[in-house]
């Protein structure tokens, strides 16, 4: 049996999805505040605003994701926000004094109740 196309679109759409990662390689949290590419779906947050940071990417150190979540986590914490969500990772460009610096965007958010907010284990 063929099934339309909007009825498999249902079923993907459907389907349950992933929870704030607190605890993965994909997320940090520091000082307080998380840092995720993923969202934050098990607690309401408040947008803040977006947030942007450079970085010289380092080849082989291995480094290079916990040196911009800080960077990521500093940015935060100027504007008193809870943690960064959705960050991603933006073009690359040279400089005078590095050959790969790439820019990584992200949206600084506030939780609306801190009870159910994400905190470290």
């Amino acid at each position: 049996m063929v099934r339309p196309w909007w009825v498999l679109m249902l079923i993907v759409l459907s389907a349950p999805a992933l929870a704030q990662q607190v605890g993965t390689d994909d997320a940090t949290f520091d000082d307080g505040i998380i840092v995720t590419s993923a969202d934050v779906l098990t607690c309401p947050y408040k947008f803040v605003q977006p947030v942007t940071v450079s970085a010289t990417e380092d080849y082989g150190g291995g480094k290079d994701r916990a040196k911009i979540f800080a960077k990521l986590r500093n940015e935060a914490k100027k504007v008193a926000a809870d943690g960064v969500v959705l960050v991603t990772k933006g073009g690359s460009h040279m400089t005078a004094f590095a050959w790969t610096r790439r820019e990584y965007t992200g949206r600084a958010i506030r939780f609306v109740d801190r009870a159910c907010a994400p905190h470290g284990d």
